[in-house]
């Protein structure tokens, strides 16, 4: 394995242990946010009913596993549908992953994506940010698996689709919007996104950061709490017959 790929096999165990750690509170305050587009995802993908049941009961009955989506560890031309959502601007090789997903597929099987285009976070994240920055929080980037240029726009899953073999390939956009309360915002800044950055201080610098951040935002008005962004969802449809052949 040459140094580029063991670099981005580090970034993607690193970054599978974030989503981990805040799995909870994901679930709890950020996935009612990006639940819709999920949604209109699924309404718009054949055999909806189906998968909105399945959904509905929470795989009850059902069968979960773990694998990486580039290297899926299932069978050729063995499903209807797939969805792929939040998910290819957080693998270091978005093309490979919907080639795999292509052809676990069956012919004339569907995928659906949704990805993100432009995003406006809070006011509010600036002076958390300023106050991490100023309490000399470390950052550590994970560039392999932080990729949002390689799919925030309808030409780029169009081409990123395309080449994975898909036919049919419809994309559009979709607005996302959402009012924080101040508490679940506090919380999800602090068990979330900012986590890592107040685990590398010590614990009282990292309680008089928290401190200055609540003292900053006591008075911020319920504008400073608005999240705004866009998402590009997309269908397309496994062709009958791979390119070449008849």
């Amino acid at each position: 394995m040459n140094r580029a790929a063991l670099m981005a096999n580090q970034q993607t165990a690193m970054l599978a242990d974030r989503y981990t750690q805040r799995a909870a509170l994901y679930e709890a305050l950020w996935s009612p946010i990006i639940r819709p587009a999920g949604e209109c995802l699924i309404s718009r993908l054949s055999r909806s009913n189906g998968m909105l049941r399945i959904a509905r009961d929470r795989h009850s009955g059902g069968w979960l596993a773990l694998m990486d989506v580039q290297k899926l560890a299932l069978p050729a031309n063995g499903f209807d549908a797939a969805v792929v959502a939040f998910v290819l601007f957080h693998v270091p090789s978005p093309e490979r992953c919907l080639t795999e997903v292509n052809r676990v597929l069956k012919p004339g099987g569907t995928v659906g994506s949704v990805t993100w285009g432009t995003e406006r976070v809070p006011m509010a994240n600036a002076i958390r940010d300023e106050e991490l920055e100023a309490a000399g929080a470390h950052y550590l980037e994970l560039p392999a698996t932080d990729n949002c240029a390689c799919c925030d726009s309808a030409q780029k899953m169009t081409t990123l689709l395309g080449q994975a073999g898909f036919i049919s390939i419809k994309v559009w956009s979709e607005s996302i919007e959402h009012r924080w309360r101040p508490e679940d915002h506090f919380d999800y800044q602090v068990g979330s996104t900012s986590r890592l950055r107040l685990q590398s201080l010590d614990v009282e610098n990292r309680k008089a950061c928290l401190r200055r951040v609540r003292d900053r935002l006591s008075g911020a008005e319920d504008e400073q709490y608005v999240y705004r962004g866009e998402v590009f969802v997309a269908t397309a449809v496994k062709a009958d017959h791979p390119a070449g052949n008849h």
